[in-house]
């Protein structure tokens, strides 16, 4: 095997693996992103739970 070759497979080798890690790591960033959201939905629902339920037991207690 040619001294290029090795040169040649060991690039690829590298760049895939940063390639590979980069994946992960925009991965992992949208997935904690997609996550926080859902939860700020769930709490904007609850919330919105909440106050219904006092405005009802305001209403009939008045």
């Amino acid at each position: 095997m040619a001294a290029y070759e090795k040169m040649l497979r060991t690039f690829s080798i590298t760049l895939a693996t940063l390639i590979g890690v980069a994946m992960l790591v925009i991965i992992a960033r949208l997935l904690v992103k997609h996550r926080r959201i859902m939860v700020k939905e769930e709490d904007v629902e609850m919330q919105s739970f909440d106050e219904s339920s006092t405005r009802s037991k305001r209403d009939t207690d008045g």
